[in-house]
């Protein structure tokens, strides 16, 4: 995509980086699918304790003046050049 945007030519690594960027694609779907296994075999978190969860996640959206939509606050907060 840069190459495309610089309008540069291809070469011969570039297609050793794009082998190296699947791979690494592949090993992080890997690591990704053993952490979601491991978190359906853990302990089910009580539904009072989510609760909690949830309204401290509140309270600090709250805080921080964040109602839900990311691009719009950070439009508001972006930090100062």
């Amino acid at each position: 995509m840069i190459r495309d945007y610089l309008g540069l030519e291809a070469d011969v690594g570039e297609e050793r980086g794009v082998a190296m960027v699947a791979g690494a694609h592949q090993a992080a779907q890997v690591v990704a699918k053993n952490v979601v296994q491991s978190a359906v075999r853990r302990a089910k978190v009580p539904v009072e304790r989510l609760q909690q969860i949830a309204s401290a996640i509140d309270k600090r959206w709250q805080a921080a003046g964040y109602g839900g939509d990311y691009a719009a606050w950070i439009a508001r907060h972006k930090p100062l050049a």
